[in-house]
């Protein structure tokens, strides 16, 4: 009985993605004479110090623990010999990704309501999605949720108050734990209420700053339906107007 020729390798395929910690199945072709295979995993091309099996049959399942990449390979023997190795392949073990971490807006940030928002937190090893979510109660019972393979995603989000939010870094193996939980408070453009009155041969208009605003838009009509026409755009809040005959209406729109 001669010895067996080579085997070849038939999956998983050369590089691919094995989850740590759980089983895989490794399969080979059949080559003649052989009426053993001695199957050898090693986190190192030496195969210094192989976990190794032998084997009737052409596949074994088996579980590798650890990261990175680790090699494997098999030969046909019998009683009159053993064949050559088959050429090596690789695996590379994935582990469940590691915690995420927050980037921006910062811890207690102010954000305006009803406008688009970027969030943003760090890449973690080996994820390949993150899921998102946001709420307007620590708990999260009630959450905006999306996904994305970015680090970054904008959401608009509507309403007042205190809002929370967290991410969690996901691959094939699983998901990773929630990020640590940050708040940030949704705020609203109130409108203004304006004061005028005549100062001599003049017309003032004043109102009280509107937290977060960035500018007032400044109108006027001749009449309380309008249309009205713009005046001026400022970023203070006094208007002063030479006057006339006329009776005119104005109001202030606060933007942001």
């Amino acid at each position: 009985m001669p010895a067996p020729g080579q085997v070849s390798l038939s999956s998983p395929a050369d590089s691919a993605m094995v989850c740590s910690g759980v089983a895989q199945q490794y399969c080979w072709g059949a080559v003649s004479w052989a009426t053993t295979y001695r199957v050898q995993w090693d986190d190192n091309t030496g195969f210094g110090s192989p976990e190794e099996v032998t084997t009737s049959g052409t596949c074994w399942e088996t579980t590798l623990t650890g990261s990175g990449t680790w090699y494997w390979r098999v030969r046909g023997e019998n009683s009159c010999g053993n064949g050559a190795w088959s050429v090596a392949r690789t695996v590379v073990l994935l582990t469940v990704p590691a915690q995420a971490s927050l980037l921006s807006p910062p811890d207690g940030a102010g954000l305006m309501s009803e406008e688009l928002q970027e969030f943003c937190w760090n890449p973690v090893g080996g994820a390949t999605a993150y899921a998102i979510q946001w709420d307007d109660n620590s708990s999260f019972s009630t959450p905006l949720e999306d996904f994305t393979a970015a680090t970054c995603i904008t959401q608009t989000l509507t309403g007042e108050g205190t809002w929370y939010w967290r991410v969690y870094a996901a691959n094939s193996c699983g998901n990773g734990p929630w990020s640590l939980v940050w708040s940030f408070e949704l705020l609203t453009v109130e409108p203004p209420v304006i004061v005028i009155w005549m100062d001599g041969a003049t017309l003032r208009l004043a109102w009280d700053a509107v937290p977060g605003a960035t500018s007032y838009l400044v109108q006027y009509a001749d009449t309380p339906e309008g249309a009205f026409a713009t005046l001026t755009t400022t970023t203070d809040t006094t208007v002063t107007l030479a006057t006339d005959a006329l009776i005119r209406f104005y109001r202030v729109i606060a933007q942001r």
